[in-house]
This record gives structure tokens, C-alpha cells and sequence, in this order.
């Protein structure tokens, strides 16, 4: 399982543009209290929560409908945003990204697995 977390203190989106389409498509969504998938349909490939500092997408399936580009984005500032590659084979990771694009003080990502 593969997971992207986004810390913002402003509502963020998650957005998946696969390798075989030019068209991003919107995943989640993450406002003050509550994250949701902006459409049912696609809760057999995902689930989204809120955090103490932003939202955590979690991408339950490892096929080729779910490998590509996942971007975390400000809602309001789309130039604020940061990205992951997602492709075969996956192991389990938990990436984290600041959207903020501050100093470099302010910005911090960190991967681990």
C-alpha cells in the first residue's frame, strides 16, 4: 500500500494523471475539518484522511489504473503544489510533502518506507 501525505494548513487537493492520458484527473479533496474522495467510485482504489497538519491519500490498489503522477496541490494557489511517481513494482510507502513553497527553512518532504 502506498500512501501520499500533504501538510498544509490551508485545503488542499489530490490530483493523478496517468502515464497514458495528457487529462489530470481530481482524486481528493482536504478543506479545514474533513478530506473526501470527490467521487464514490473511486473508493476500491483509494481513501483519503485528515491529519493533524493536512490529508493522507492512500492508494489501496498496485495496477496500472493507479501508477502515474499523484500531485498534492494548495485549492486556491495551484502553483503551490508537489509530486510522486507511482509505477511497478511498489513496496509500501508513506511519502510526505509541503506544499508551502516558502524558504527552504519552511519546505520539507521526507520519504520512507
Amino acid at each position: 500500500m502506498t500512501s501520499m501525505e500533504c501538510l498544509a494548513d490551508v485545503d488542499i487537493t489530490f490530483n493523478y494523471k496517468s502515464p497514458h492520458f495528457t487529462k489530470e484527473k481530481r482524486l481528493a479533496e482536504c478543506e479545514q475539518e474533513k478530506c473526501f474522495l470527490v467521487n464514490h467510485a473511486l473508493a476500491d482504489r483509494y481513501s483519503v484522511e485528515k491529519t493533524r497538519q493536512g490529508g493522507r491519500l492512500v492508494i489501496l490498489k498496485d495496477d496500472i489504473g493507479t501508477h502515474g503522477q499523484y500531485r498534492c496541490c494548495e485549492s486556491y494557489n495551484i502553483s503551490a503544489c508537489d509530486s510522486m511517481e507511482i509505477g511497478p513494482p511498489t513496496t509500501s510507502i508513506l511519502t510526505t510533502v509541503n506544499v508551502h513553497q516558502h524558504s527552504e527553512e519552511d519546505t520539507s518532504a521526507r520519504k520512507g518506507i
